[in-house]
């Protein structure tokens, strides 16, 4: 396996254009506006060929993780200075990657090539060659209008919609957004869905996560109960037309947890309880039966990968990861402690990094342990955007210290190829 390391550090972008408001992605990637290339381009230095011990075939299949046979050293790279760097998202093609950093959002090639960059709150791939912006940074959460850029940094269109927060299901070319809290309420209470061309009127309702496929949005409904913070609320999920298709009775979802749906759709690992005055904790829940599997963990962190296997935090207290399949439930993994941070591709390949602020990276690929050191410790905080994989497993970046204290300051991002 050879491994590259690509560098990168983002400068503040230019303000994008404002162009006729239709919504056409450009054919051609060519970059309009450009970051500060004295100071941000990348190397791209390739190490010598990591080895590892093949592994009995039926690892993915166990919850057991052997130990790495090999530690390979990657180059130490320039120094770049960042208080704050964020991975958001993977084109779904895995030809371009969104980054926040304190300068705004910035979109970078495969290569770690930073092209341009824009200013953002939450952002989502419609497809391979259209971003949906919403917000601004440190503007809050009742101010997110939304905007579409193109491969090129073009605006292509807005909405005049405000929205709390906004969920796109990636290459599908749909999102739905909560529209701002009113009253005493947390968070907001309606949502409504754009399907490419329009948005639909408001429906009850706090969106949380997209299908795979893009036909079926998670939502949660009233009637609602203060939480910490966010609220509780019954889960239910309906499709692009708003029609409810699934609810699921004698259980609460928390609005702030985590909530994904497995990549055959059928699964959707969430954060509940039965009892409103307990905290939410991880579960599964079958929407084609109704059945829910109760994991005992904390429900920040869900990552699937195909089978459908999910990964989640066990109990924190001495606790380790869980491994969960239909089949088989929900397993703990050997050498796998619940205050890791497990991260699956949807291949089946495995990052798992250590809560500890560690600089060394573990990996399973293709049935194979091995071990990446870093030149710094890896950003655990927030643990949901320090690494990210490709969408093909064949490459992953990760934040990291270069001053040793992953806190903040000098952080870098590093794309490793498998």
């Amino acid at each position: 396996m050879l491994v590259a390391l690509a560098v990168v550090a983002c400068t503040a972008p230019s303000s994008p254009s404002t162009p006729p408001p239709t919504l056409t992605p450009s054919p051609s990637p060519t970059a309009t506006r450009s970051l500060d290339a004295a100071s941000s381009s990348p190397t791209s230095q390739p190490s010598s060929a990591a080895g590892g011990s093949a592994l009995p075939s039926q690892l993915l299949s166990t919850p057991s993780l052997p130990a790495a046979t090999q530690s390979v050293a990657l180059p130490v790279p320039a120094v770049y200075a960042h208080q704050w760097l964020r991975l958001d998202a993977w084109a779904p093609d895995g030809a371009h990657l969104i980054v926040d950093d304190t300068g705004g959002d910035h979109v970078l090639d495969a290569s770690g090539n930073p092209l341009w960059g824009f200013d953002a709150q939450e952002v989502g791939w419609l497809d391979s060659t259209t971003i949906a912006a919403a917000g601004t940074h440190g503007a809050g959460p009742a101010r997110e209008t939304v905007r579409f850029y193109d491969l090129s940094g073009t605006e292509t269109g807005s909405l005049p919609d405000v929205f709390e927060s906004i969920v796109v299901a990636p290459d599908h070319r749909v999102f739905a957004g909560t529209y701002p809290a009113t009253g005493d309420l947390a968070q907001g209470d309606r949502f409504s869905i754009w399907d490419g061309k329009t948005v639909s009127d408001p429906r009850v309702g706090n969106a949380q996560t997209w299908s795979p496929d893009g036909s079926r949005l998670a939502v949660l409904l009233p009637p609602w109960s203060p939480s910490k913070p966010g609220m509780d609320g019954r889960l239910a999920i309906v499709d692009r037309t708003g029609k409810q298709v699934f609810i699921l009775d004698g259980w609460y979802g928390w609005t702030i947890g985590d909530y994904e749906f497995s990549p055959d759709g059928r699964y959707l690992a969430a954060c509940l309880t039965q009892d409103r005055n307990d905290i939410e904790l991880g579960a599964v829940v079958d929407t084609q039966t109704g059945a829910v599997t109760d994991l005992g963990g904390s429900c920040t962190a869900f990552t699937w990968s195909d089978g459908p296997v999910l990964y989640a935090p066990g109990n924190p207290t001495g606790g380790q990861w869980l491994r969960w399949t239909p089949a088989g439930g929900a397993v703990p993994m050997d050498g796998v402690a619940s205050d890791d941070v497990v991260f699956a591709a949807p291949n089946g390949n495995l990052a798992i990094l250590s809560s500890m602020n560690d600089s060394v990276l573990r990996l399973v690929v293709n049935g194979v342990v091995e071990e990446r050191t870093l030149p710094g410790p890896m950003w655990v905080i927030p643990v949901a955007v320090s690494v990210s994989w490709r969408p093909d497993g064949q490459a992953l970046a990760v934040v990291y210290a270069r001053n040793g204290e992953p806190s903040g300051g000098d952080l870098a991002l590093a794309i490793i190829d498998i």
